[in-house]
């Protein structure tokens, strides 16, 4: 019995160290195994995204989900800012150009990390962009939410009542009032 257990706790720790040196070579965004999908609108983050009626397909919003998951354990920041910046930047409309050419759901510009309209590549460039600018400003969110928006003082202020919002209705289930 003892021979079999502590078998098993080699095997366990051996698939702990495998996965740390697969997360080392290959980045964050490898480092979960990938969860089963999710139906469409069996999360608070689903049914946010679902409730902005941009055509999404259930793929395309377990995209957004599970990249939102990735971004949050790379950058720190919590899901629903990053949803609040996401609905501000896009409306969670993944085809959305601006006339200055930026794309996507995070409004970036091409020229960062070949920033393009797919969904899971627009939301990484978004995330880099994100991390990119927190880091400049040493983790001030305030002034990295200026930079991110090309330089508008009251782009912070918009993210933040927006999370407000989003956190209030991840309780209620109601974000109507957008």
């Amino acid at each position: 019995m003892r021979d079999n257990a502590s078998s098993c706790i080699v095997g366990i720790l051996t698939g702990i160290s495998c996965m740390f040196i697969v997360c080392i070579i290959f980045g964050p965004w490898n480092c979960d195994p990938k969860p089963e999908p999710e139906k469409q609108g069996s999360s608070w983050q689903s049914r946010y995204i679902l409730s902005f009626k941009t055509g999404l397909t259930a793929e395309q919003v377990g995209i957004i989900v599970d990249e939102t998951a990735a971004c949050v354990r790379v950058s720190g920041i919590d899901e629903e800012m990053i949803l609040a910046l996401i609905s501000l930047e896009s409306g969670f409309n993944p085809l959305v150009q601006s006339r200055r050419g930026a794309l996507g759901l995070f409004q970036v510009m091409p020229f960062w990390y070949d920033a393009t309209l797919d969904v899971r590549m627009n939301m990484r460039a978004g995330c880099r962009k994100l991390i990119h600018y927190l880091q400049k400003e040493n983790g001030l969110f305030y002034k990295a939410m200026i930079d991110f928006s090309g330089g508008d003082k009251k782009f912070p202020r918009r993210v933040y009542e927006k999370y407000r919002k989003i956190s209030a209705g991840k309780i209620t289930g109601d974000w109507k009032e957008r």
